[in-house]
């Protein structure tokens, strides 16, 4: 097997301190000749940092990923897209699941930040004045996905148009009864904003479901099996 190598290792074979090369390491200041030489050792070599060291350094280049769940037909494939391009810039991604717990992903947020990463990125479930407070504490860069989060950065789906688009799909069918079945209020997107826009498409031609009926985990559940049935 071959050796691995260390900062040991790095600093004799560049001619410096293992103190300048952890200085290096934890993006700290370094002549840019010495960074050079330090920089070609590590790329030709294909040194990876410990990932314990690189949560203590200045720039960990970890970036944390929060995710509501798996069991969903978008969610994986959200992740591999997010997964691939973090990686292609470098950048070490660190995923932590909250099980569609709000409260959890309040909690995984505040490991995040004492973890030392560089930013987060939230798969979202939806917001609370709790949540908000402690959106307020974290000093990092953080990005909400799916929902808009009041007061920061948030990226979006058209939700009611989308919604629309299927209701008004279903409507044109020649379907006897249409009921719908959704996850709770406290999702203000898709159980939200799309919930009002199928509800428009269907009036668009002049029908309406026969009963709405919301219940999170047999949503999931539903999900699950269309995805498997893909």
């Amino acid at each position: 097997m071959e050796k691995k190598l260390t900062i040991n290792d790095i600093a004799q074979m560049s001619g410096v301190a293992k103190s300048t090369v952890s200085r290096y390491l934890n993006g700290g200041s370094v002549k840019d000749a010495t960074a050079q030489k330090i920089r070609k050792i590590i790329e030709e070599n294909n040194y990876e940092p410990n990932l314990f060291a690189r949560l203590n350094a200045k720039e960990s280049r970890i970036i944390g990923l929060t995710v509501p769940g798996f069991n969903s037909v978008t969610t994986p494939r959200l992740v591999e897209v997010i997964v691939a391009y973090l990686k292609k810039n470098d950048y070490t991604p660190l995923i932590m699941h909250t099980e569609n717990d709000i409260e959890e992903e309040i909690r995984c947020i505040e490991r995040l930040k004492n973890m030392n990463v560089d930013g987060i990125m939230v798969l979202a479930t939806g917001s609370t004045k709790e949540y908000e407070e402690a959106v307020k504490e974290l000093k990092i860069p953080i990005l909400f996905l799916g929902q808009r989060f009041p007061g920061e950065n948030s990226v979006i789906n058209d939700d009611y148009n989308a919604g629309y688009a299927v209701g008004n799909y279903i409507g044109q069918r020649k379907f006897k009864e249409i009921y719908m079945l959704w996850v709770p209020e406290d999702d203000p997107a898709v159980g939200g904003e799309r919930r009002h826009g199928v509800i428009d498409g269907l009036m668009s031609c002049e029908k309406k479901a026969k009963r709405s009926h919301r219940d999170n985990v047999l949503f999931m559940k539903m999900q699950l099996k269309m995805y498997r049935n893909l």
